[in-house]
């Protein structure tokens, strides 16, 4: 007897705040490589998402089941940030990221002052030099499928040096984000060993509380 066993993984699920020209392109090329949309914004409507999987006419996330696969993509260009992000930073959810210019993403997040707002990537999308509401959809669907590759990559072997360093690309403990080793910027020591940040928000968050991160350090 021949047994066939076919895994059915969890899609990704990108949740969209606001309803922005911006989210609209990102839930139609999301849903186009077979990703689960859900969109919360007030008085949002089928017809501005006609292919989600999921509407919430109001900025709440209750209700709404966040996993690992779970991908928060702030987009309100200018209606309600900070609200949308307060919502999103009190969430189970380990990957937040927040439309916005350099500029104003710098302010809106100093202006919420929360300890979770540090873990929130802004610009959302690679730097690709996006410009149209479909490129900056782009760059976040790339980003997002750059996420998920490097979670599910292994642990390669400990490369001796004068601080142990695990792997060539290691893993933010604060935002799981992977960080080349060779390049990266901020950096910390702990317990004799290097820790390395995809930014500066990071850093301080470990570096104010590195008891609570220290065992994600190896994951």
């Amino acid at each position: 007897m021949d047994i066939y066993i076919e895994p059915v993984l969890p899609k990704p699920h990108i949740l969209i705040l606001r309803c922005s020209s911006v989210a609209q392109a990102l839930a139609q090329l999301g849903k186009a490589i077979h990703y689960r949309i859900s969109v919360v914004a007030p008085d949002v409507d089928r017809e501005q998402f006609p292919d989600v999987d999921a509407l919430q006419p109001e900025l709440s996330l209750n209700g709404l089941r966040i996993t690992r696969e779970t991908f928060i993509v702030v987009s309100t260009q200018g209606e309600g940030d900070e609200e949308a992000l307060e919502q999103a930073a009190r969430s189970s959810a380990e990957n937040v990221a927040f439309v916005a210019s350099k500029v104003k993403a710098r302010k809106v997040l100093e202006y919420l002052r929360s300890e979770r707002v540090s873990q929130i990537r802004a610009p959302a999308g690679l730097e690709i030099r996006a410009a149209s509401p479909e490129e900056i959809a782009v760059s976040i669907l790339a980003e997002i499928i750059q996420l998920r590759g490097h979670r599910a990559k292994p642990i390669a072997e400990p490369q001796q040096s004068a601080l142990p360093v695990l792997n060539k690309d290691a893993r933010d403990p604060v935002c799981g984000m992977m960080v080349n080793v060779s390049g990266a910027k901020y950096k910390s020591e702990h317990q004799g060993s290097q820790v390395y940040f995809c930014c500066a928000g990071c850093k301080q968050a470990f570096d104010r509380q590195p008891d609570k991160y220290a065992s994600s350090i190896s994951d």
